[in-house]
C-alpha cells in the first residue's frame, strides 16, 4: 500500500510545473500550436481526408464516425463494413469528444458545446452553440504523455490543438 501512495505521488509531482529546476539555455522541447479562437466557430463539412490519428468511433446509420482529436470527425461510408470508405471530413475546430443520439452530434470545440444535424451528412449544420460551457481544461494545457521541457501555453494565443517538437530557448515549463 505504501508503494501505491509513493508512486501516485512521485506521478503527481512530475506531472507539476516546476519553478525551482533552472532551465537550461536551450534544449529539444515542445512547443503549442494555437488556433485562433475566432476559428472555433468555423463548423463544415469537407471532402475526405486520410486518417491520420484516429479515436473515438462511433456509428450513425450506414456511416462510421472517427474523431481525430482537435481537427474533426471523418465519416466513412461503412454500407460494406470490411471495406470502409472515405466519404466527408466534418471540420469541428478544437473537438475534444462526441456523442451522438439519432441525427444529432453533440460536440465540444474547446469551450463551446455544439448541437449539430448530421440529417444530411454532406452538409453539418450547427443547431446550438452553448458558448463557453467549458473552462478551457478540455484543452491541451499540458503536452500528453511527455516528461520533459515545453513552453508553456499562452491561452491568449487561442487553442492549442498540438505540439511540434522544436529548441526552446530558456523553456519555464517541463513535466
Amino acid at each position: 500500500m505504501r508503494h501505491l501512495f509513493y508512486t501516485s505521488f512521485f506521478l503527481f509531482l512530475s506531472a507539476c510545473i516546476c519553478p525551482d529546476v533552472e532551465p537550461p539555455d536551450a534544449v529539444q522541447g515542445l512547443r503549442p500550436l494555437y488556433l485562433p479562437a475566432e476559428s472555433l466557430d468555423l463548423i463544415s463539412t469537407q471532402d475526405p481526408r486520410t486518417l491520420s490519428t484516429p479515436t473515438d468511433f462511433s456509428f450513425y446509420g450506414d456511416y462510421l464516425l472517427a474523431m481525430e482529436k482537435y481537427q474533426g470527425i471523418y465519416v466513412l461510408d461503412n454500407t460494406d463494413p470490411t471495406q470502409p470508405s472515405a466519404l466527408y471530413f466534418w471540420d469541428i475546430p478544437g473537438i475534444v469528444s462526441y456523442t451522438t443520439q439519432g441525427e444529432i452530434l453533440y460536440a465540444d470545440n474547446a469551450i463551446d458545446l455544439l448541437v449539430i444535424t448530421m440529417s444530411d451528412p454532406s452538409q453539418i449544420r450547427v443547431l446550438t452553440k452553448l458558448a463557453n460551457i467549458y473552462d478551457g481544461s478540455n484543452t491541451a494545457l499540458f503536452p500528453e504523455n511527455f516528461i520533459g521541457f515545453f513552453e508553456c501555453v499562452d491561452t491568449t494565443r487561442g487553442v492549442v490543438i498540438g505540439w511540434e517538437t522544436v529548441e526552446l530557448e530558456s523553456p519555464k515549463c517541463q513535466r
